[in-house]
């Protein structure tokens, strides 16, 4: 009687076979993935994406955290908002600092940090020249803490700006943290 058993799960391996191919992408290797991986590192330097391809694809089937940092990454290298020297890690790095350090702050004029734009990330690490040819410098997120906690308040209609002397940053209605835009020329 076991080999009988046995005998119907040797016949069904091709539809198990099958089923995770269609069902389980990440158990079974993906073209597409390979090919846009491929055409990253050959375009955009490979020391600033994730080491390997078996590690690109990993981040790429996450919906975790690093899923969106990579997505904000591979975004700001195609655009031209980000340089070859910032890489995926620091990213990374960048985004679970804001998670840590400024998601939850109330800022001085007791509003609440909620969450933060891929936008702001670019931003924090600048660029030598943009796509429209300007040169942006970064701001810190220590920085960026001190706008939110002693920063000028300036209300706009969908946002409010947190000004100090070495830039401010832009927090929506929603609690999101749009943008951060350093001075041209420090005042002190």
């Amino acid at each position: 009687m076991g080999g009988f058993y046995f005998w119907n799960l040797v016949q069904c391996f091709p539809l198990i076979f099958v089923f995770f191919q269609n069902f389980c992408p990440q158990i079974v290797p993906d073209e597409a993935t390979q090919k846009r991986y491929n055409f990253l590192v050959e375009n955009y330097d490979k020391r600033g994406f994730p080491k390997s391809f078996k590690e690109f694809k990993k981040v790429m089937y996450n919906n975790g955290t690093e899923n969106k940092t990579l997505k904000a990454y591979i975004k700001a290298r195609e655009k031209g908002t980000g340089e070859s020297v910032v890489s995926f890690y620091d990213y990374v790095d960048a985004m679970k600092q804001l998670d840590k350090e400024v998601i939850g702050i109330n800022t001085v004029d007791n509003q609440d940090i909620i969450s933060y734009s891929n936008h702001l990330i670019d931003r924090i690490f600048g660029v030598r020249e943009d796509p429209d040819g300007h040169k942006r410098i970064g701001v810190s997120i220590d920085e960026i803490k001190e706008m939110l906690k002693q920063g000028k308040t300036k209300y706009l209609k969908i946002s409010t700006k947190y000004i100090i002397n070495e830039g401010y940053v832009v927090l929506n209605k929603q609690g999101n943290l749009v943008t951060v835009v350093p001075r041209k020329e420090t005042k002190r």
